[in-house]
């Protein structure tokens, strides 16, 4: 870090606790990261943040859920 200390053991606190719901998993929504965007001073909406695939293995054509 800037003033020479080590963040290894020590951990930080979170300035905005947010938390996926079960809900917004199962419907594939992404309130965290449309909440992030807001804090950037971008506004999308929470479906829309769950087209994102940052984690998530994109769907390929074929698979069993593809649309």
């Amino acid at each position: 870090m800037s003033d020479g200390q080590r963040l290894e053991g020590t951990g930080v606190t979170p300035d905005f606790i947010q938390i996926p719901t079960g809900q917004a998993l199962a419907e594939k929504t992404d309130p965290v990261l449309a909440y992030a965007a807001v804090l950037c001073g971008a506004r999308i909406s929470p479906v829309e943040a769950g087209k994102f695939y940052f984690i998530a293995r994109v769907p390929e054509a074929g698979d069993v859920d593809d649309p």
